[in-house]
């Protein structure tokens, strides 16, 4: 029982109407009371004693004239309804509020903090005192005519809202691995060649590359390089094979056995037989973004309207109502960003929030991480053979995290008997650039130590007056004589310093230009070598656009180049280059159809490389099985050798029982297949138009269809030759695949019937107006149909099946049959009823 309930209950013997009556009546009193009092006269023989007249004490307007303490539930609002409250009056017109009630009126618009706050406040009885909540912050005004309570919370009260601008806050959840426990796809790339004329001219042996990946038990994933190459010592060769298992709430990967760390920095290319564990933003969601991105937090005492000005531009404006607000994920464009917030309030207030924020992939956001750790023995892929050094320890790694807004500090390692690397690297995102520093000591056997820096500086901003950035990049790196990293025999550093500048801008809206250097000190009999380049982009339409640049280098001299790049509607390029340093020209022409199936792209090219002319030319047939090339290249100088080339891409598929083959991928798969039901109708997927189809099924079985796992996947389809009325629902299925993994679609059901007709009751005459259900009977897994009749008892309900089927409607049960003879439309013509409905209510 709480505090205060017996007094509470003898309180509320007085009712609010009466509070009310006796409230009106006072204020009634107290607004005549000052006219009774204003007493004047116009005699100037009356003294200021006489003219003044008795005092009259003016009537205190009384809430509570009961002489005890009253008790009344009334609304307690804050612009809006908060939930209803006990209030406690007191002989003496002092009010209170019961504390628990607040507590609770509370929770849905102020902050945990300030719920507590008030609920620790002294209460006498369980009732806290208005001046009590006002000295706590929570000011409340007591309405006697209408019976409410109103406050007014604080904007620091309030619980902060968070209002995004980018699609991170729309990520979407991982969800569960529902793929085949059991998932193999072959992928390959074959390769025949012909040699007309040249050295060793017939026929060559074929070479064909594999990738034979998969997933086991919804645990695992499997992947496999393997290569046949006629022509080689070993014909057939395997490049690596391994076991991943995924992790992806924790955006966690595992990883052992062939292992190919990627190289950050000043890290070496290694290949490493071990195990590994890596954290993968982007692998695993492919729709968050894990860089750094503006954000600030306001806090609004009134209503507001607030516009984000980005690079003096406007980009959204809101309105606002009091509170505290994060406002996350600003639409700030790459690099440098001069970001003001406009806050504008209903009394014509103004104030500006500005800051400067540098938006780059490198840094990452505040307490975000990634990195990747493998470790075991290393292992060397040369002239078809894999060979491990089972005495030859290995460890590759790097770990980088967001510290700020905009910092990010990472290091990195890597390590072996005979040599040890280590880094540190750093990221700072300021108004004027990106400074970014990486510098690694080394270690190598019978060499000593080396160390390496690396410096560089970016500045990109966009350009108000025209469309396109200014960029400014500044790349410094130093070696010193005995650097090293992993995989080297010996440390080779014939370069002391180097530097690389670029910048470049749009100088109207069609020309960009741009200028670049380089220098290089050499070390011991290596010479300084410098080069200075200039470049321009000239748009001379939208769909003609020509390049060219012009340098010096000390070493090769002055230099030119040119480019064009010309499209012919949305399938046909023509190109066309020239550089003076390779004495390289070439000019060519592709035709690549926008049908994805059924379809034939080729292209022709004219190259002099070298004093040597060559031609070759290209076709690639697409099918819905798989691409098929024909290539010939014929040089019409020097040695003048021919070779024609056939070459095949598809994959082989397997998944749930089912076998695919179709177009080349690399990642997950679905295997897309007509019901029974639909008599061997051929299934499109990707478009409902036929020349956007991506796969189809047909004699050759199911359709294949590529996926990327972690990223959900609508699978659009169309059966051109359904039977007639086929119900198919909405068109789409869609699917979330994880790593490799292969899943199961199947397009139609048994359950595609339509059917029609009229309920007639026991009296023939049409139900009218009433809904039912129908379930097909003897089925426990059948699904439940509902069914509704019109104002002539006309039915026309959706996915059923061949069977018998039961329908309950008022207070009718009707047995219908639908054969499978009769197709997907069934006419019932007129049902009558085979019973009464039981426990009709």
């Amino acid at each position: 029982m709480r505090n205060g309930e017996g007094k509470l209950n003898r309180a509320r013997k007085v009712s609010w109407r009466q509070l009310l009556l006796r409230s009106s009546a006072s204020l009634a009193i107290g607004v005549a009371a000052p006219s009774l009092a204003q007493v004047t006269t116009s005699d100037p023989s009356v003294t200021a004693a006489q003219a003044t007249p008795p005092t009259v004490a003016t009537p205190v307007m009384r809430i509570n004239t009961t002489g005890q303490n009253v008790d009344l539930v009334v609304p307690l609002r804050d612009r809006v309804p908060l939930g209803q409250v006990t209030v406690r009056i007191a002989p003496d017109d002092r009010i209170g509020v019961l504390q628990t009630d607040l507590a609770a009126a509370l929770k849905r618009s102020a902050t945990p903090e300030f719920v507590n706050r008030i609920s620790t406040l002294a209460a006498s009885d369980g009732f806290i005192a208005l001046d009590t909540l006002a000295g706590a912050g929570l000011p409340m005004t007591f309405d006697p005519a209408t019976l409410e309570l109103t406050t007014s919370l604080d904007a620091t009260a309030r619980p902060e809202q968070t209002l995004g601008f980018s699609h991170r806050s729309e990520a979407q959840p991982i969800e569960h691995d529902t793929s085949a426990r059991f998932a193999a796809f072959l992928s390959y790339q074959a390769t025949l060649d012909a040699v007309e004329r040249g050295t060793d001219s017939g026929l060559r042996k074929p070479r064909a590359d594999f990738n034979l990946n998969g997933r086991l038990f919804n645990l695992v994933a499997f992947e496999n390089e393997l290569t046949y190459d006629g022509e080689a010592d070993r014909a057939f060769s395997r490049f690596g094979s391994r076991l991943i298992h995924d992790r992806p709430d924790s955006l966690l990967r595992f990883s052992g056995g062939d292992l190919a760390p990627v190289p950050v920095g000043f890290q070496g290319s290694v290949d490493v037989l071990g195990v590994g564990v890596s954290k993968l933003l982007n692998e695993f969601r492919p729709d968050r973004l894990f860089t750094s991105t503006a954000g600030r937090r306001i806090i609004l005492r009134e209503p507001a309207t607030v516009t984000i000005i980005v690079n003096g531009s406007p980009m959204r404006t809101l309105t606002l109502d009091r509170g505290s607000y994060s406002l996350e994920d600003l639409p700030l464009t790459g690099g440098a960003n001069n970001v003001e917030l406009l806050i504008e309030d209903q009394a014509g207030g103004r104030r500006i929030v500005a800051f400067d924020f540098f938006q780059d992939v490198e840094l990452l956001a505040p307490g975000v991480d990634e990195y990747d750790a493998q470790i075991g023995i290393r292992s060397e892929y040369d002239d078809g053979r894999r060979t491990y050094f089972r005495r030859d320890p290995i460890f590759s790694g790097f770990y980088r995290r967001g510290i700020s807004e905009q910092l990010s500090l990472g290091a990195n390692a890597q390590a072996t008997r005979n040599g040890q690397q280590l880094g540190i690297e750093a990221d700072l995102g300021t108004s004027v650039g990106l400074f970014s520093m990486e510098a690694v000591g080394s270690r190598m056997k019978g060499f000593g130590a080396g160390h390496a820096l690396r410096l560089q500086y970016r500045y990109s901003t966009p350009l108000q007056q025209r469309v396109g950035y200014r960029r400014f990049d500044i790349l410094i790196e130093g070696r010193s004589r005995d650097f090293a990293t992993i995989e080297s025999d010996l440390p080779v550093n014939p370069i002391k310093w180097s530097l690389s500048t670029r910048y470049s801008q749009p100088v109207t809206s069609r020309v960009t230009a741009g200028v670049g250097v380089d220098y290089r000190i050499g070390r011991d009999d290596n010479e300084n070598r410098y080069a200075v380049r200039a470049n321009g982009s000239l748009r001379l339409r939208d769909n003609l656009s020509l390049n060219a640049s012009a340098g010096y280098d000390n070493q090769a001299g002055f230099n030119v180049g040119a480019s064009v790049f010309w499209r012919l509607g949305r399938t046909e390029l023509v190109t066309a280059q020239y550089d003076s340093r390779e004495n390289d020209a070439s000019v060519a022409y592709y035709r690549s159809p926008e049908r994805l199936l059924d379809a034939v792209a080729w292209g022709v090219e004219a190259r002099r490389a070298a004093g040597d002319i060559g031609l070759t030319g290209t076709a690639v047939w697409r099918t819905n099985r798989g691409d098929l090339e024909f290539a010939h290249r014929a040089g019409l100088s020097g040695a003048r050798e021919q070779v024609s080339s056939v070459r095949a891409r598809g994959t082989f598929a397997f998944a749930g029982g089912a076998f695919a083959m179709g177009r080349y991928l690399s990642d997950s798969f679905a295997i897309v297949s007509p019901h029974r039901s639909l008599d061997g109708a051929r299934v499109l997927v990707g478009s409902r138009i036929a020349e956007k189809a991506e796969a189809r099924s047909g004699a050759l079985g199911p359709a294949l269809v590529a996926m990327s796992a972690y990223a959900k996947r609508s699978i659009f389809y169309d059966v051109p030759d359904a039977p007639p009325g086929y119900d198919f629902g909405l068109g789409t299925t869609e699917l979330y695949p994880w790593l490799h993994a292969g899943m199961r679609a199947t397009i139609g059901s048994e359950y595609n019937v339509t059917i029609f007709g009229t309920l007639l009751d026991d009296r023939n005459q049409p139900v009218a107006l009433i809904a039912g259900t129908a379930i097909r009977v003897g089925d426990a897994t059948s699904p439940t149909v509902s069914i509704f009749t019109n104002r002539e008892g006309r039915i026309g309900a959706s996915g059923l099946a061949p069977g018998r089927w039961r329908i309950v409607a008022g207070d009718f049960v009707y047995d219908i049959d639908v054969a499978l003879a009769q197709g997907s439309f069934v006419d019932l013509n007129s049902i009558r009823p085979s019973g009464k409905r039981e426990n009709r209510q």
